[in-house]
């Protein structure tokens, strides 16, 4: 954990030296994840770098998941945002697949507020609804929870090269423009 004096800034590092076990065998992977808080923001930015610590070139697939709601997946007025593409199901319990993507945004009319979400360096995204199953006397019934929206990254590493990749989220009240 460290505080950058006096600029309302926290920031939180993990990291972790492992392997990833492939057809090549265990490939020494380490990988860091830094938490960057700030106090006057409604902001939060999460960095990853990934390192490959082996002696051969290698081709990695890194992945994060990140579970959101706004309370209903077919409400008009709760669906994402996609500046610069052109996405027709835009609800929130909508699936699908974006191949390309630097940003995106979930609004909620009825409170008034986005968040947004930035990747750096562009990504691809899966997003699909997180539901419930239940059963009834007539049948078995689904219920929407959330919104899963898994951000990807295919790329290859050199021995002792790494990568940085980065989200960030951020929370405003609703643009008129």
């Amino acid at each position: 954990v460290e505080e950058l004096e006096g600029s309302g800034v926290l920031s939180v590092l993990l990291s972790r030296k492992g392997g990833i076990w492939g057809g090549e065998g265990k490939v020494p992977v380490e990988a860091s994840k830094r938490f960057t808080f700030y106090r006057d923001q409604a902001r939060l930015e999460v960095g990853y770098e990934i390192a490959n610590r082996g002696a051969a070139e290698t081709s990695l697939w890194f992945g994060v998941e990140l579970n959101l709601t706004l309370l209903a997946g077919n409400d008009p007025r709760r669906h994402f945002l996609f500046p610069g593409l052109k996405v027709e199901d835009r609800r929130l319990c909508s699936l699908g697949t974006i191949p390309e993507l630097e940003h995106l945004r979930l609004r909620d009319e009825s409170a008034e507020f986005e968040l947004s979400l930035d990747l750096s360096p562009k990504g691809q995204l899966w997003r699909f609804p997180l539901e419930t199953v239940s059963q009834l006397e007539s049948g078995f019934q689904k219920t929407y929870q959330g919104t899963v929206l898994l951000f990807h990254w295919p790329f290859s590493l050199k021995p002792g090269e790494k990568i940085p990749l980065g989200i960030t989220l951020s929370l405003e009240g609703i643009r008129t423009t």
